[in-house]
């Protein structure tokens, strides 16, 4: 069960579920089911056997269109406003979790997405959880960001609710497993659950040889632009790095490629003077011309797809330590790092003007994957599955 339809030209969790559900499929009898989506079969593979989708309809809670509005969704919002938004949702996958049950044996329930964990009380075989995030660990780093008392004040409560979530589910599953040690180590802070790390695979089609020729002027930001960590990071970009560059290179190209743009994120990313690449089938082309790949990224949690695909594509990169969770990646040896603005700005600058370098670190940057190639990811997965199956099961909370 999955929040979101599988896709293998799709961002972040939606091509990582994808590659992960290609790999089980070959040893598995597996069904999706997934919210909006009409029922439907997603084709894994040439070659491969086809998964089916069940979809179930769902209708979401109307968006505040003022701070009365929100405050009072807010305040009434339980267990916590990042859940409240989700219920008709998670309601739906209930009725359709349940009902598939009845029709069919299932070894072994598989849930996506920590927003799904209440749903392990309507599994009735083996339940696991892949939690591509921490959610409170996601509410604190957005805590951290706010600017005002009042966003301070609102990620402070939801970060408490998201934990109280957290230490109630997550005991309940057979297994959890997430995409970092860093992750681990927070779910072990706050629960007596001991995670299974399973990073993220990149499939082979990212190693392939570059079939565009690399820029020495174009710095690229690759990512999901509708998940909120990803939003702020083109702000940060555009309003406060991406002046400081174009003093020292004023020849510089700033491009941002993602899908679903979020409303705004046009608008910003024209007034820094870029461009936008919305919703493109295959984002290497824009990896193998990148200059520079950037991920200045400042809150969120998980390990990011897009650190990776730029390793593998060799593209040379720019990132905040933040971005670089779950990754053994060194600065200077790597990759640049930098965690504000000013710094930020003159490792782009350093890698613009110093190519022979930044090559050579793009090379060292490639052999810390092998780990995440699709093979030994899946077969992390396999066997976390398997472990699972053995675990003494909890008896699941029902509601």
């Amino acid at each position: 069960m999955t929040p979101y339809k599988p896709d293998a030209q799709g961002g972040g969790g939606v091509a990582h579920e994808f590659e992960l559900l290609r790999l089980a499929a070959r040893h598995h009898d597996i069904e999706v089911i997934t919210p909006d989506f009409p029922e439907d079969r997603v084709e894994l593979d040439r070659g491969e056997q086809r998964v089916p989708i069940e979809g179930t309809a769902w209708r979401a809670h109307g968006p505040a269109h003022n701070k009365v509005t929100f405050a009072a969704q807010f305040l009434r919002a339980r267990p916590s406003h990042e859940q409240w938004v989700l219920e008709d949702r998670v309601r739906a996958l209930r009725r359709a979790v349940e009902l598939h049950q009845r029709r069919r044996h299932v070894d072994l329930v598989h849930l996506t997405s920590t927003e799904l964990a209440s749903l392990v009380g309507a599994c009735h075989a083996t339940a696991v959880l892949l939690a591509f995030d921490v959610f409170s660990r996601h509410s604190g780093r957005e805590r951290s960001l706010s600017v005002t008392r009042a966003r301070r004040l609102r990620w402070a409560i939801e970060e408490r609710r998201l934990a109280r979530w957290e230490r109630r589910w997550l005991p309940r599953f057979a297994g959890v497993a997430v995409v970092s040690d860093v992750d681990a180590a927070a779910i072990r802070e706050l629960t007596p659950v001991v995670p299974d790390v399973i990073p993220n695979p990149v499939v082979d089609a990212f190693f392939a040889p570059p079939q565009v020729e690399r820029s020495d002027r174009t710095v690229t930001l690759v990512a999901n632009l509708g998940y909120r960590p990803n939003i702020d990071a083109v702000e940060w970009l555009g309003r406060e790095i991406w002046p400081r560059v174009i003093d020292s290179v004023p020849d510089a190209e700033l491009e941002v490629v993602g899908a679903n743009p979020a409303p705004g994120v046009e608008g910003e990313i024209r007034r820094a003077g870029g461009r936008l690449s919305a919703n493109v089938p295959d984002v290497r082309p824009y990896y193998w011309r990148a200059a520079v790949a950037v991920a200045p990224i400042r809150g969120g949690s998980g390990l990011r797809n897009k650190v990776l695909h730029a390793m593998a594509c060799g593209a040379p990169i720019v990132a905040t330590s933040t971005a670089l969770e779950g990754i053994d990646a060194v600065s200077r040896r790597h990759l640049l790092v930098a965690d504000d603005a000013a710094g930020f700005a003159a490792a782009i600058v350093e890698t613009l003007h110093d190519r022979e370098h930044a090559a050579q670190r793009t090379v060292a940057a490639r052999e810390l994957l092998d780990a995440h190639r699709s093979d030994a990811v899946g077969e992390r997965f396999e066997a976390w599955w398997a472990r699972s199956m053995t675990s003494p099961r909890v008896r699941p909370e029902r509601g």
